[in-house]
């Protein structure tokens, strides 16, 4: 093992000693507080201390918090963990799940009235906003913090300065030049005036970096070199945490100004820092700042070792962009010797690309002809099911419409008998008068039962209409023996809903005869129907003030009224189920009093919309 090797192991080691003391002692503090409130907190921080180094026990002291902050609606401290949670997911690249987070918490700070929780929110929300990509998002969040500082009394230049650099780096991914440069300058000039020491200096080098990484993009070399000199100035007297960033950042304008020593020269050193801190990104733009001086420096062994280099650190890399690379390369050289040499390299890696790629190949052909001929034995297989299944189905479709044809041709009959029944009894008893109106009133419903039976379903304003024409029928019949009422609510579409004809009213019937008109002569009966919706069904009731079901049949004779009407719509009814595919239930209630006694019957028929 080398001695870096050792000193990495050893800082390391050092690192998670001091995270475990610093663990210890909050677990302490959590189990010793007395307060629920304390122990939200406790748990909070233990998150924070878990969140880079152990992420599921960050988890589950983060939710912990957040579940016992909402039992004790301790909001603040909900709010909190679900700001800890954010984070989390922030450093396990799972932004949205981040903004979920985030979102839910600005609505509980936003509730409590919380200024600073809001104006972290906004800012963080940007944040997730920004690394989703949503860059007009993110913009609009920033700029609600910014407004938000200003109407509050903040120190609004110290507490904007981070805010202004992540607006700046908004406009700068649209290509706002303009408005990016504004923003980072506006920051700088609160960090150069604000009363801090180390941490004020960082937010200058922050924001001169910035400044100068968008002069380089717009061109302006000079411009750019002049804020990463700045900055450098300022980053000697700090821990020198942003010195590797700002050398590569020089060597990448030296580059562009073609002073390819400069370049060269400041980009190691940049990447010896970047190696030291850990920051594999870093190294990753120091490599490439180095192939590119050194291609323009011509040396190009150095380039390739140097592009090798960079390969290696960056795993994700293609076979065939290092070619790309050697390609670009070759363009540039004049010297043969060196032409064949690099040639040769090429040869040889994309010869060995090239078997690699025929054997893939084959082997993803013979998978594809694979797969392909089993989904087209499953399709055969699926369509061939299916074919019988519909034509099944067609069947059992065809079989129930003509069984309702011949139901319906049954009941209109059935109704008709009925209803001339009453006819005679008047002409018997020398009514005339009364035979004459039941007459006119019956020619009218026959005309609408008539014209109804010829379709299989029909409106519910149609339905409503035939039933007030029957019920005043045998209303007069029994001479206002009973009162009635229908019922519609008012959101159903009378016109619009269909339902199958003539189904309410053999249930109607039913009532009247078997229920009402086995009341003694001194009860009044009463016949209620009701029509209402219950997504998704239309709910329809018959409910009357009878005998009842047991009373009823106790007292049925054979000269009495048979009601064939009712059977003949629960086979109707089975027949839809198996037409329609959709299922219709009813349901028949005895109502009985405070005494136990039968004192009515109730139809609910549920049906489909």
């Amino acid at each position: 093992m080398t001695r870096s090797s050792l000193l990495l192991l050893c800082c390391l080691c050092l690192c998670l000693c001091s995270t475990a003391q610093k663990t210890d002692s909050l677990k302490r503090k959590l189990y010793a507080a007395e307060a629920d409130t304390l122990r939200v907190m406790a748990m909070i921080e233990i998150a924070a201390v878990y969140k880079g180094l152990n992420p599921d026990s960050a988890h589950i002291y983060a939710q912990k918090a957040r579940q016992l902050a909402r039992k004790i609606n301790f909001r603040r401290g909900e709010a909190g963990a679900l700001m800890t949670e954010g984070e989390m997911y922030d450093l396990q690249l799972q932004y949205n799940k981040a903004l979920e987070c985030r979102l839910a918490g600005l609505a509980i700070y936003e509730e409590i009235k919380s200024i600073k929780g809001i104006a972290m929110s906004y800012h963080n929300i940007g944040n997730s906003y920004y690394a989703l990509g949503r860059i007009d998002d993110a913009i609009k969040y920033y700029n609600k913090k910014l407004d938000l500082l200003k109407k509050n009394p903040f120190d609004y230049k110290s507490a904007s300065q981070t805010t202004l650099g992540s607006l700046g780096m908004c406009y700068k991914a649209k290509n706002d030049y303009a408005k990016a440069i504004a923003c980072f300058g506006e920051g700088l000039q609160y960090a150069i005036e604000a009363p801090r020491a180390v941490i004020n200096k960082l937010d200058i080098i922050s924001h001169q970096t910035n400044l100068g990484e968008t002069y380089y993009e717009m061109g302006n070399y000079n411009k750019a070199l002049e804020y990463y000199l700045a900055a450098q100035e300022v980053a000697k007297e700090t821990d020198g945490n942003y010195d590797d960033l700002i050398l590569i950042g020089l060597g990448q304008i030296y580059t562009a100004k073609q002073e390819y020593e400069k370049a060269i020269k400041l980009s190691r050193e940049g990447l010896e820092l970047a190696r030291q801190n850990g920051n594999t990104e870093s190294e990753l733009y120091a490599y490439e700042n180095l192939v590119n001086a050194c291609k323009g420096k011509e040396d190009f062994k150095t380039a390739f070792f140097y592009f090798g280099e960079f390969t290696k650190l960056k795993d994700s890399i293609a076979t065939q962009m290092r070619n790309d690379e050697l390609a670009r390369m070759i363009s540039g050289f004049e010297d043969k010797e060196k032409d064949k040499e690099i040639s040769l390299l090429k040869e040889k890696e994309r010869t060995a690309l090239v078997i690699n790629e025929r054997n893939r190949l084959y082997i993803i052909v013979a998978i594809t002809g694979c797969l392909f001929f089993a989904l087209l034995v499953i399709l055969i297989v699926y369509r061939n099911k299916a074919r019988k299944k519909q034509q099944k189905l067609k069947l059992a479709r065809d079989k129930a419409e003509f069984e309702q044809q011949a139901i319906r041709a049954q009941m209109n009959p059935h109704f008709i008998f009925n209803a001339l029944n009453s006819i005679q009894h008047y002409i018997l008893t020398n009514e005339t008068q009364y035979a004459y109106d039941y007459l006119a009133r019956f020619s009218r419903l026959i005309r609408q039962v008539l014209m109804n039976s010829e379709q299989g379903d029909i409106t519910l304003k149609d339905e409503l209409e035939l039933l007030h024409v029957y019920i005043d029928l045998e209303q007069r019949r029994f001479r206002n023996r009973f009162d009635y009422t229908i019922e519609c609510a008012e959101q159903i579409p009378a016109m619009e809903i269909r339902i199958p004809s003539m189904l309410v009213q053999p249930f109607v019937e039913n009532a009247i005869w078997h229920g009402i008109m086995h009341l003694d002569r001194s009860v009044q009966g009463l016949l209620t129907i009701r029509f209402a919706l219950e997504e998704p069904y239309l709910k329809i009731s018959v409910e009357d003030n009878g005998v009842g079901r047991t009373e009823a049949a106790r007292r049925k004779t054979n000269e009495e009224h048979q009601s064939s009407g009712t059977s003949f719509t629960r086979k109707r009814i089975e027949l839809l189920q198996v037409s329609g595919g959709q299922p219709v239930h009813i349901e028949i209630i005895d109502l009985k009093n405070e005494s136990g006694d039968a004192c009515g019957t109730r139809v609910e028929i549920h049906l489909p919309v």
